[in-house]
C-alpha cells in the first residue's frame, strides 16, 4: 500500500511542468476524496439512489429543498 507522501509524489508527477499551486492542490484534494469515497464503497457506507431520490422536491445549487408546486 502506498502511502500518503507516495500517493502525492504520484499525483504531482503526472501534472504537467508549468502547473499553477491552485492545480497541485485541486488534483491532491480530488485525489484524496475519490480514494475516500471507493473506502466508504468498499465499508457499505453508500447510499440508495431510492433514498435520495426525492422525486416531488428539487435540490437548488445553494444546497436548499424547495417544493415543486
Amino acid at each position: 500500500m502506498n502511502t500518503v507522501k507516495q500517493a502525492a509524489l504520484e499525483t504531482i508527477s503526472r501534472l504537467p511542468d508549468e502547473v499553477s499551486w491552485e492545480e497541485v492542490v485541486r488534483e491532491l484534494y480530488v485525489r484524496e476524496k475519490v480514494e475516500q469515497g471507493l473506502t466508504d464503497a468498499e465499508e457499505g457506507r453508500v447510499i440508495s439512489h431510492e433514498r435520495i431520490n426525492f422525486p416531488n422536491e428539487v435540490r437548488t445549487y445553494v444546497g436548499k429543498v424547495e417544493k415543486k408546486p
